[in-house]
């Protein structure tokens, strides 16, 4: 039996009407299930949880955006993180299923080639099985076919689970301004599978969640432009200011900071290839750090972060490591996978192979600029 966590209004409603139809789909072949329904922040957690410890059930499928996932992998992971993770997008940015090659539209077929991707199963998807057989994310350098990885994930079966990286989120306890999902708190870590943002970004994520331009352009499916708009109104009026940023023990001091990202996969906020070589299966976090550069300039480099190549400019610092702290002048608002996650001061810290999960088969991957 598959399991499925649902969130019914992401994507502006998207969530509900791919749930619809990959409810016919399984009916039609008659494969168990069972669903649960979010009703509020938290609930996608707690329903993973539940369906993990279930013994008859193989995997669990979340229905929804990064959000959702995050969301998921936090039940798993408290269940143990015995049960694959699967996801069929249904959001606005999903940069989880871009990193992991799993296709935007077809959810009945999506439905269809995870349940026949799960462990031991012998049924025929309604798509090709490559479509969801092995991870995406190949070792830099690797043949597009191969399924090799840095983490001991060699010659994997076509129907295995692969194992990707976590970030656990920690903060100091503190008032928040605004409720999380799977956002940390003074009492412990949340998690993070896509990245974790602060200052600039935080502050955008903050907006766009509660603005209403995401839910007119979700309506119109152009809900990855969500983002780039709210940033715009966030430029007029964000001040940057001095950061440290701590990666395995050593600090860095920086001026007129604009943005610290933290990321486990390339792309951020719907498709902007913010840290290009970070991949979910190496064991280490990659860190931009936006730094002293003025508005018009940050405007109008601002579309090269689509291709990678603002990791070319001046202003633009790259860390990569395993623990990684922020501190500011002052509080600053942090997201973990799009959802407001409290301010700083943070510690992410990467626990690597954490969580198993059903990808998709490799493709072509997009070059990488700069040294």
């Amino acid at each position: 039996m598959i399991g499925f966590v649902v969130n019914p209004v992401s994507g502006n409603g998207k969530g509900i009407r791919t749930w619809k139809k990959i409810e016919r789909t399984l009916r039609r072949k008659k494969i168990p299930y069972l669903m649960h329904i979010t009703g509020k922040p938290g609930d996608a957690s707690v329903f993973a949880r539940e369906l993990a410890e279930r013994g008859d059930c193989a995997a669990v499928v979340a229905v929804g955006g990064d959000g959702t996932v995050s969301e998921t992998a936090a039940g798993l992971l408290a269940a143990g993180a015995r049960k694959p993770l699967g996801h069929i997008p249904a959001g606005s940015g999903n940069d989880f299923s871009r990193t992991m090659g799993i296709p935007a539209g077809k959810p009945e077929a999506l439905a269809s080639a995870l349940t026949a991707a799960m462990p031991g199963s012998t049924g025929a998807p309604d798509s090709p099985p490559a479509e969801l057989s092995a991870a995406r994310f190949g070792s830099p350098g690797m043949p597009s076919g191969s399924t090799d990885g840095p983490s001991g994930n060699t010659s994997a079966a076509a129907n295995a689970p692969r194992r990707i990286d976590v970030f656990a989120l920690r903060r100091d306890a503190g008032p928040d301004r605004a409720g999380g999902t799977s956002g940390p708190s003074g009492d412990g870590p949340g998690i993070a599978v896509c990245s974790v943002g602060a200052g600039f970004d935080g502050k955008v994520a903050f907006e766009t969640n509660r603005a209403a331009h995401k839910r007119w352009l979700n309506r119109l499916r152009l809900g990855a432009l969500a983002y780039p708009l709210s940033m715009l109104a966030t430029l007029v009026t964000y001040k940057p200011c001095p950061v440290r940023v701590i990666v395995d023990g050593q600090a860095f001091d920086y001026d007129a900071v604009w943005l610290v990202a933290v990321a486990n996969v390339a792309t951020y906020g719907g498709g902007m290839r913010i840290c290009p070589r970070a991949r979910p299966d190496d064991g280490l976090a990659d860190v931009c750090v936006v730094h002293r550069i003025g508005r018009l300039t940050f405007l109008r480099y601002f579309p090269r972060v689509y291709s990678g190549r603002h990791i070319e400019l001046p202003g633009v610092s790259l860390h990569r490591g395993r623990r990684v702290e922020i501190r500011a002048d002052r509080p600053l608002f942090v997201h973990a996978d799009g959802e407001y996650a409290g301010e700083t001061p943070l510690e992410i810290r990467v626990i690597a192979d954490a969580l198993p999960v059903l990808a998709a088969a490799p493709g072509p991957k997009k070059p990488v600029h700069g040294p």
